[in-house]
């Protein structure tokens, strides 16, 4: 989950190995539904991972009600399926110059669906990594960890830093992979 243009799909897309979810390369959003890619987990062919795709808050068409309202709906079926959710990875635009009030609006939106209970099982992950030099990324990494997502992080959250390689996608899926299901998200 993120905001618009994050990266959300780019990240799905290279955690598996293809393009299952269309990248959006417009100025309109990309992702106008949720979208799943199932992929065995690397270590264990036997286990699986299943990526949902979610279009991102400040969509171009959909308003942020519209967006919790979907993944609602898509967690609650999955959940009657007998599909646990292990966890959740946030995506942040390390680019990005300044978090603005949509950024945090968004940040609270999400924290909010979540709640303290289940924030142990999120991996709040930085993307764009190629966009900005690492001393600049690294500082504001720094500002990330001890402001914006400071609280979350106190309640057990994780950082990530997805570098747009398959081995730093699956270094943050692999932060929730063992982690235990989390029911008060899977029964939102």
């Amino acid at each position: 989950m993120g905001p618009t243009g994050v990266g959300k799909s780019s990240f799905i897309n290279t955690a598996i190995g293809r393009d299952a979810p269309p990248v959006g390369h417009d100025l309109k959003s990309g992702t106008a539904e949720i979208v799943h890619a199932i992929v065995p987990y690397p270590s264990d062919p036997n286990r699986r991972v299943i990526f949902i795709d979610t279009p991102g808050f400040d969509d171009t068409y959909v308003d942020d009600s519209e967006i919790l309202r979907r993944i609602a709906v898509w967690l609650a079926r999955s959940y009657s399926d007998d599909m646990k959710l292990a966890g959740v990875i946030y995506l942040h635009g390390i680019s990005q110059t300044r978090m603005l009030g949509t950024s945090l609006k968004n940040l609270s939106m999400f924290r909010k669906l979540c709640g303290n209970d289940a924030l142990k099982n999120i991996i709040l992950a930085t993307t764009k990594w190629g966009d900005i030099e690492d001393e600049a990324g690294l500082s504001r990494e720094e500002q990330l960890r001890s402001t914006f997502w400071k609280d979350m992080i106190g309640h057990g959250s994780r950082m990530g830093q997805f570098r747009d390689n398959y081995e730093s996608a699956w270094k943050i899926v692999d932060m929730i992979a063992t982690a235990e299901p989390l029911d008060a998200l899977s029964r939102a």
